[in-house]
């Protein structure tokens, strides 16, 4: 099973815009809540372990939103 960290460069290389600017980690976290219901309700199972928390701005995997550097 994958790394909330893993699935969040998947997105984040995906989403790179032409100038480079990487992804904001408000969307990115959000991203990442909406992959793992998706994962779990057509699969069957999660896409990562780690928690997902929720914040005041939204969904945050603490990991990626704390730790997360390229």
């Amino acid at each position: 099973m994958a790394n909330a960290k893993d699935v969040a460069r998947i997105f984040e290389y995906l989403s790179m815009s032409a100038d480079g600017t990487p992804i904001e980690k408000t969307r990115l976290n959000k991203l990442l809540y909406y992959a793992q219901g998706h994962a779990f309700h057509a699969l069957n199972h999660e896409l990562f372990t780690n928690q997902i928390d929720a914040w005041d701005h939204g969904p945050v995997v603490a990991v990626v939103y704390t730790g997360f550097d390229k």
